[in-house]
């Protein structure tokens, strides 16, 4: 016999919910102490990428990498670039006594739309913003290459580029290195390359002035006593950066002074030039000095 339910019988067994009674929302319980990243199993190093205001250098992967200027340079690096610029602080002379990084964002100020200005315990850092942003995005585009991570976005009017001879057998020469960078190109005839695809940091107006920054490169004969991917670095790292006379804000100047101090090369531009002098308060003091008769 089948088992029947009256619908029309009263079950005692009806659940009521209590008059007055406040419900409590459900909670899932968590570890707080879980963390999926301390895994055994090895894992592949993520790519670099870059983070931050306006000035992110961000890559389909610098933020000194966004980033990612804007460049525009993740930086789930920030907490190291921190520390990294804390220990070089701390020990910025031979002699001179523990520094401290400055953690409080009143103590960063552009001079002159060129020059970051900022302070330790014991000197005044003035930083050339220009120099320091090239260095950012030199290291930065090296570490993307180095992870094959520099992936190509599309564009949706490719770029036209006009080439002669000489040129069009240098950029067919560099070709795989342009492929690794990100960039996707065609040639049409013998004096034409189409530009499909480029960087994520490489704007579409941009394009053609990172091209002629390499053939100029090749013409002179710099690339050549150079590794491709330094030469194509540089070029890309000098179109690309801040320029001198451009205005930050002071949460660009924190996350460029950040970067550059977690380069490995946080003292020399990529050009061979100082990128940052520091002055320590007894000399500045030295200028203030009343002026004898």
């Amino acid at each position: 016999m089948a088992p029947t339910i009256d619908f029309s019988a009263e079950s005692g067994d009806v659940f009521q919910f209590p008059k007055g009674a406040i419900p409590k929302a459900p909670k899932i319980p968590t570890n707080p102490d879980y963390n999926p990243f301390t895994a055994s199993a090895p894992s592949t190093p993520a790519a670099p990428a870059a983070s931050g205001g306006s000035y992110t250098h961000t890559s389909a992967v610098r933020d000194w990498d966004t980033p990612s200027p804007r460049t525009t340079h993740a930086v789930a690096e920030t907490e190291d670039y921190v520390s990294a610029a804390q220990e070089l602080f701390k020990s910025e002379a031979v002699g001179a006594e523990p520094t401290t990084y400055p953690a409080d964002r009143s103590h960063f100020m552009q001079i002159g739309r060129q020059f970051v200005a900022t302070t330790t315990k014991s000197s005044l850092l003035l930083i050339h913003q220009q120099r320091a942003d090239e260095r950012i995005l030199y290291e930065l585009f090296l570490k993307q290459y180095e992870y094959k991570s520099m992936h190509a976005q599309q564009l949706l009017f490719p770029v036209n580029i006009k080439l002669n001879t000489d040129e069009m057998a240098a950029i067919k020469e560099l070709l795989p290195e342009i492929e690794r960078f990100g960039f996707r190109v065609d040639f049409l005839g013998s004096s034409n390359m189409v530009v499909n695809a480029a960087p994520a940091d490489v704007k579409e107006s941009q394009i053609q002035q990172v091209f002629d920054e390499i053939l100029s490169d090749v013409m002179q004969g710099t690339a050549l006593r150079q590794e491709a991917k330094i030469s194509f670095a540089k070029s890309m790292a000098g179109r690309l950066a801040v320029k001198s006379g451009q205005v930050l804000s002071t949460e660009e100047m924190e996350q460029m002074v950040n970067a550059l101090f977690a380069c490995e090369v946080p003292d020399m531009s990529i050009r061979g030039q100082r990128i940052w002098k520091s002055i320590d308060f007894s000399r500045v003091e030295e200028l203030f000095e009343s002026i004898s008769n």
